[in-house]
């Protein structure tokens, strides 16, 4: 371990500094440039030239290009992995070093804190001796990985990413173009619906459009693909409305539930059912969210513990991982604005230093 370092090229960025903290943690040296860095910046060059491991950490457009211009200064023993959300260009780039190559997309936002549970896809393309560490590295970090070429996973990635954010975006347009007040709306939203606006709020809230267009435009074979299919089902959709047509509609539904396949189709209404009953603690005027800017063992027994003490019962729990501590959403029996529930939760910010509280997300719109 003391004999590896890990070289960062962009290193300021979101994911740069994920991954410096990543590697840190783990007790490797970590280098970085980025035109960024205020002081100290070595440069891409310095970077490869230091480093065992070669991790490329720069927006999706000019990944390949930052890619070429090191590929004089590679070396066979050292490892190159880039984390960009295709892996076909940026892997091609890469081959063209003496470097070891693998490709690699975290499908987690860097806000997240860790891998775990997080869905990691691996395309190990030529890494003889260097993907037993990667793996072990993953298997550490205990998220779930999925191996594949790099031309599968772009493929796949139309349909994960590409169609996905396409039909938000899109929704996002029709309710702009009606003028849609989307915060009246959610007063009377179903679960699916607020499940929709909150992945549309998503991708706005992230005010990262280069992101998304690169997403879209980067793959833009298999996009156009996906979404000339999505362009005909419209259309056909469309068309059975306005003839009314019932039994062409039942027909493309049977036909989507056979395709779909029984046991997914359990496995997807299972999970929404549980997505359902968090949606209902969310929106409910019983709940509290109450917020800890430290992470310190035995903080919900101690809550809990005052909640017991003040006879109120909890009717749900729900704890969110934050950068700094800790949220619980916690459902009560009584009211939230009641005297009783009041009073417990004046005590409990009296006698847990660090702790704050706020109505649940849905009960603010």
């Amino acid at each position: 371990m003391d004999s590896i370092k890990v070289g960062i090229i962009g290193i300021t960025g979101r994911y740069g500094q994920w991954f410096e903290r990543f590697f840190t943690q783990l007790g490797y040296s970590v280098v970085g440039s980025d035109p960024k860095l205020e002081e100290g910046n070595r440069g891409n060059q310095a970077v490869v030239e230091e480093s065992s491991v070669v991790l490329f950490s720069v927006p999706m457009d000019i990944t390949t290009e930052v890619i070429r211009e090191v590929v004089p200064y590679s070396r066979e023993d050292q490892l190159w992995i880039d984390i960009t959300s295709l892996k076909k260009e940026p892997v091609d780039a890469m081959l063209a070093s003496k470097a070891e190559v693998i490709g690699l997309h975290p499908m987690v936002a860097p806000t997240v804190e860790t891998l775990k549970g997080q869905i990691v896809v691996c395309c190990p393309v030529r890494a003889p001796k260097w993907l037993g560490w990667v793996q072990e590295l993953l298997e550490k970090s205990q998220a779930t990985v999925n191996y594949c070429s790099p031309e599968k996973h772009d493929e796949y990635m139309a349909s994960v990413q590409g169609l996905p954010h396409a039909s938000s975006l899109i929704m996002a347009a029709v309710l702009r173009s009606l003028e849609v007040d989307v915060r009246k709306t959610l007063e009377f939203a179903t679960p699916p619906y607020r499940l929709a606006w909150s992945n549309m709020a998503r991708i706005l809230n992230s005010g990262n459009a280069e992101l998304y267009a690169d997403i879209q435009l980067m793959n833009k074979s298999n996009i156009l693909s996906m979404l000339s299919h999505l362009e005909k089902e419209i259309r056909k959709f469309f068309e059975i409305i306005q003839s009314d047509d019932r039994q062409q509609f039942i027909e493309e539904y049977e036909a989507s539930s056979i395709h779909l396949g029984a046991d997914v189709l359990q496995k997807g209404d299972e999970l929404f059912n549980r997505l359902n009953r968090f949606m209902a603690d969310l929106s409910d005027n019983n709940s509290i969210i109450i917020e800890s800017d430290k992470d310190r063992s035995g903080l919900l027994y101690d809550i809990i513990g005052l909640l017991k003490d003040e006879g109120l019962n909890m009717t749900s729990l729900h704890s969110f991982k934050t950068k700094s501590g800790y949220q619980f959403m916690i459902g009560l029996e009584q009211k939230v604005s009641t005297k009783k529930v009041q009073n417990t939760l004046r005590k409990i910010k009296k006698d847990i230093p660090g702790v704050d509280f706020r109505p649940p997300y849905f009960s603010e719109l």
